[in-house]
């Protein structure tokens, strides 16, 4: 019988970071096998486990090999394994490296070819995970003087603005009101009117999305490397979404309250989905 506390906690440690050293940089073959590696000293997965990363890695699955019984693994080799298999399926003859600085933001892996740097952000293949911080494109904005000095004064650029200076709780409110949009303001804490605000908020932005769009495609250096695993087979689709041709829409991942959380679930600003 499968645990609740398994369901929420359990994790596998299987990302990049967990498997090699993020300080070197690799060739496809050898980054295969360090990956590989990784995997066998890997504590927390059991022998199935380890034997499906490594025939994933190989495009040689037969699930008839491997039993693996545990429901979130296959959501987290979709959500963490993905940089591994993404990467691998960009690099051709590049050089693979795992950026820890946050000269790269938005950046999950880049390819070094001979004469130019490959920057990709790595995606899982649902779409609640495929998500873009709005600090992050804030902070190229900020960042680069051009971009600042086009955008500053914009629509787009004021909301973001105001989306990352708001807590979860008052971001919707905060927008409603330069948005013209009306709520009970005796009523800011109570959590149905709250979300009913960010909904509405969330519909009026999307109706501007392609404002955002614009500006974003014309940012953005990086493409999008999305990894879908099929349930049944266990085998990976991996698709590229280049940053000049992405598609987003607003999206929150908070709740309504309910008997069980009369307040709601409050933990995610409103933000960027990529489509």
């Amino acid at each position: 019988m499968i645990k609740l506390k398994d369901l929420l906690f359990e994790r596998y440690s299987i990302k990049p970071q967990d498997l090699v050293s993020v300080k070197n940089k690799y060739g496809v073959s050898n980054f295969k096998n360090m990956i590989k590696g990784g995997i066998d000293k890997n504590s927390k997965l059991d022998d199935n486990m380890k034997l499906y990363l490594k025939d994933l890695i190989d495009g040689k699955v037969n699930m008839k090999k491997y039993p693996i019984e545990h429901p979130t693994f296959f959501n987290e080799v979709e959500k963490d394994f993905g940089e591994v298999l993404g990467s691998i399926y960009v690099a051709n003859n590049g050089k693979i490296e795992f950026p820890t600085s946050l000269t790269f933001p938005l950046v999950d892996f880049l390819v070094h070819d001979k004469n130019k740097i490959r920057q990709y952000s790595a995606k899982g293949g649902k779409s609640t995970s495929n998500t873009m911080k709005i600090k992050d494109i804030a902070n190229i904005i900020d960042n680069n003087t051009e971009y600042y000095s086009l955008y500053k004064d914009t629509f787009t650029y004021y909301v973001m603005d105001i989306l990352n200076q708001s807590s979860v709780k008052d971001a919707a409110l905060n927008l409603a009101d330069v948005l013209n949009i009306s709520y009970d303001k005796n009523k800011q804490d109570d959590g149905h009117e709250r979300y009913r605000v960010e909904k509405e908020v969330i519909n009026y932005l999307n109706k501007e999305i392609d404002k955002f769009n614009k500006m974003i495609n014309s940012i953005l250096t990086i493409d999008y490397v999305m990894t879908k695993i099929n349930s049944k087979t266990g085998n990976s689709t991996i698709t590229i979404k280049s940053a000049k041709n992405i598609g987003i829409k607003f999206r929150s991942k908070n709740n309504a309250p309910t008997t069980h959380k009369p307040q709601g679930r409050w933990k995610d600003k409103i933000g960027f989905q990529v489509r």
